[in-house]
């Protein structure tokens, strides 16, 4: 198959205003045990004045997944180049390669890529991209966004941002927050908003253009609508009053939070259109953290039965159900994009873990094995979790494929993270 694509959507990120910052870093270093071994060869006519060139992003991109065990660059540069004849294959089949991925920089400044599947010993796909005045990371996440569809059917995250919190030390007493946006892997991070006061809880919306989030720069929990590509800010307290953890409805059209405005922390939704508020919950626990399901169900933790668990609540509004029975502590609750899978926090003997399971029921999975690792998300194409965790008593990302096999901790520059959000796919 050969065709040219288009970056379309991606390059909204290109909207962010602000000041770069370098505070989360990916580092994938040599090959992924278990995964598809696959080359990426360096690209003919490639710029080597930029910071990253093509080949070396898309490579990062492909080991980030946990699919593929890419070949260091070392290892490919000594090998032959792009398979010409069966000769060729045999070659780089014998060298334990599957799948390799090649490119050119055209004369008018396109970018060609081929994908080929080495033991069949055919070109799979051929792709054509226009780069002009476009960032080499833009189109370089892109592609590596088709070449993962290409080979597993399932949308890649590349082009996808990461929003989170971090915060550093001013002085004995007081810390700076930030709130930042950054590429999938770390890179070409934007500071969007900054504050001497405590930042928490990003969330996407479905459009990708806006985070919501909480801020107490006015001395108490309000939350914050901020549209990426003006920085325009709208602070909902006067609709809502006082809030936390917002949660975005897959339509767009609601906003699930937190809220003690009657006495008692309980769950209720803002319903944009009309400005209209709806009590969700109604308890003498303690109702926090909701998250929207693909089906407008709403989970969220409660302690109503006498510790925190994770509780269902379907769109009619019916009897909460509870959901977690295992350990004695269960919150912070994600429902994967397609439906298919939830994940949570739990506590077990070593510490708070990072488990999932088949929704609604299934066997459960306990993914990581940290002392205290919390707010465990989705990525949006339901095939990795990130969550948060500490790594030598610093803070750390970590990555976990949904099946387990595969997990990776990620070096955070910053001195403390909190509250990542994945953005939704960009198409």
């Amino acid at each position: 198959m050969t065709g040219r694509a288009t970056l379309a959507g991606a390059l909204l990120l290109a909207l962010l205003p602000g000041a770069a910052q370098a505070e989360l870093k990916v580092e994938i270093t040599g090959g992924v045990e278990g995964g598809i071994p696959m080359a990426v060869l360096p690209f003919d006519n490639e710029p080597q004045d930029i910071k990253r060139t093509y080949s070396a992003i898309i490579a990062s991109d492909l080991a980030y997944s946990g699919l593929f065990s890419v070949l260091p660059a070392q290892d490919v540069a000594s090998l032959a180049r792009r398979p010409a004849d069966a000769e060729q294959y045999r070659g780089w089949a014998g060298a334990g390669v599957e799948k390799m991925v090649v490119g050119r920089v055209m004369s008018g400044g396109d970018l060609q890529i081929a994908l080929y599947d080495i033991i069949k010993s055919r070109k799979l796909v051929e792709l054509e991209f226009s780069v002009a005045s476009r960032k080499p990371s833009d189109v370089a996440h892109y592609a590596s966004d088709l070449i993962y569809e290409e080979l597993t059917g399932v949308p890649g995250i590349f082009s996808t941002r990461l929003a989170f919190v971090s915060s550093e030390r001013e002085g004995i007493r007081s810390r700076r927050f930030h709130l930042t946006v950054a590429d999938a892997d770390g890179g070409n991070s934007v500071q969007i908003f900054t504050s001497s006061e405590p930042i928490m809880s990003p969330c996407w919306s479905p459009d990708y253009r806006r985070l919501g989030y909480v801020s107490y720069e006015n001395g108490v929990p309000e939350i914050f609508i901020q549209v990426l590509g003006s920085g325009q800010r709208t602070n909902l307290s006067a609709a809502i009053g006082q809030g936390n953890s917002p949660d975005w409805s897959d339509d767009g059209g609601r906003l699930a939070f937190v809220s003690s405005r009657d006495g008692n922390p309980e769950i209720y939704v803002y319903h944009f259109n009309g400005n209209r508020i709806e009590r969700i919950t109604e308890n003498l626990a303690i109702d926090t953290e909701p998250a929207w399901a693909p089906d407008g169900s709403l989970l969220f933790t409660s302690d109503r039965s006498g510790s925190p668990q994770v509780y269902r609540l379907d769109a009619h509004k019916r009897e909460p159900v509870r959901l977690t029975f295992k350990g004695g502590y269960n919150s912070d609750a994600d429902v994967s994009p397609r439906g298919d899978k939830i994940a949570w926090v739990s506590q077990r003997p070593q510490g708070f873990s990072v488990v999932v399971r088949d929704w609604p029921d299934g066997d459960e999975l306990e993914l990581s094995l940290g002392l205290i690792d919390e707010r465990p998300r989705f990525a949006p194409n339901g095939q990795l979790l990130s969550y948060l965790t500490n790594q030598g008593g610093h803070a750390a990302l970590g990555l976990l494929t949904v099946d387990g096999v595969f997990g990776k901790l990620v070096r955070v520059d910053s001195g403390k993270i909190r509250g990542v959000a994945w953005s939704p796919l960009v198409r």
